[in-house]
């Protein structure tokens, strides 16, 4: 019976003893399972925080060369609008005969030439005067050398368009004589000033310079790139 009694007790107590075992060993497997997890979780942050400087650095790296490109572009838009910045198109008067005064002073020719300019309809020949307009534009000018076509090229100089032909609207461009000086520039007279002139570059790219009156009268122009054929100018084309 006692044996019996210590063999239960022996029993007992071994069960005990694995019953801790086991809550130990299952105290140590969550607990190197914890640690495997905050491992984990760890080496992911820190991955985490590797990808995000690597982000932040090839965005930083993006950034800087798109202000390169920019820079570059704006420089290459500076230096072609500096070339043909001077090109003007004026309305001129020698004693009672009026033209129109193309400016040149660029190294390389000019192309697709097209003025607008008030003028009075009866200095035009054979009803040029009314069919030569451009109702597109603010004011409805006439324009030159006529709607349907431009000047294809202007060489560098200073050239005169007049009205004295009889079978087009304006005559073709004319070198100013060596008397360039009888020709005076004409500022006030309304009647007869240029609104509007567009050419091309020798690079492709288009341009119009706008002269226009603001609310006070005073006379005033703008310069601007219209269409750009080297895809470097195209963020600074204005419609």
């Amino acid at each position: 019976m006692w044996y019996d009694i210590m063999s239960a007790v022996s029993n007992l107590v071994m069960a005990a003893f694995a019953v801790i075992a086991g809550i130990y060993a299952k105290g140590q497997y969550d607990e190197a399972k914890h640690q495997r997890e905050l491992a984990l979780r760890q080496e992911q942050e820190e991955r985490r925080k590797e990808a995000k400087q690597d982000e932040l650095a090839l965005q930083q790296q993006q950034q800087h060369e798109r202000e390169l490109i920019e820079a570059r572009n704006r420089a290459l838009f500076l230096e072609r609008q500096r070339e043909i910045a001077h090109v003007e198109a004026f309305a001129v008067k020698n004693g009672r005969n009026y033209a129109v005064e193309l400016s040149v002073p660029t190294e390389a020719s000019i192309y697709e030439v097209r003025v607008w300019a008030q003028w009075p309809d009866t200095e035009f020949a054979y009803g040029h005067g009314t069919g030569n307009r451009d109702a597109c534009r603010n004011g409805n000018p006439h324009v030159a050398p006529s709607k349907s076509r431009p000047w294809r090229m202007i060489r560098p100089g200073n050239w005169l368009v007049g009205t004295t032909r009889t079978r087009y609207p304006w005559t073709q461009p004319e070198p100013v004589a060596a008397n360039a000086l009888a020709w005076k520039p004409v500022y006030a007279d309304e009647r007869h000033e240029v609104v509007e002139l567009e050419f091309t570059d020798c690079y492709g790219n288009k341009w119009r310079r706008c002269y226009d009156r603001n609310k006070e009268g005073q006379y005033v122009q703008s310069f601007v790139l219209i269409a750009a054929k080297e895809p470097e100018l195209a963020d600074y084309v204005e419609a």
